[in-house]
């Protein structure tokens, strides 16, 4: 995600995923796995792409955010929540952390 967005960036969540599922067409909801016929795994994010953003989220590198005032959102597969999803609207793409 950095090297498509720079740091700072703020983006609508269903923009985000749209942009990391183009480029990564074999995730579920990916080119490829529609072509192949698989079918999503979760009503909006995929658990694949939900527990990515979530770490990339822990990590650092990016900040999920959901602000009352959006206009739209996205539902990410969480097991830590209590009905099992998590509502994000924007993320704001942060400078590299080196480990």
């Amino acid at each position: 995600m950095q090297a498509k967005w720079s740091p700072g960036t703020r983006l609508p969540a269903r923009d985000a995923v749209a942009a990391v599922i183009d480029e990564l067409p074999v995730l579920p909801g990916g080119r490829y796995s529609v072509a192949l016929g698989l079918e999503a795994d979760a009503p909006d994010v995929s658990a694949t792409l939900s527990f990515a953003l979530l770490c990339a989220d822990e990590y650092g590198w990016l900040q999920l955010h959901r602000r009352s005032d959006a206009d739209d959102e996205v539902l990410l597969v969480d097991p830590d929540q209590a009905n099992g999803t998590r509502r994000v609207t924007h993320l704001d793409i942060l400078e590299p952390i080196d480990e």
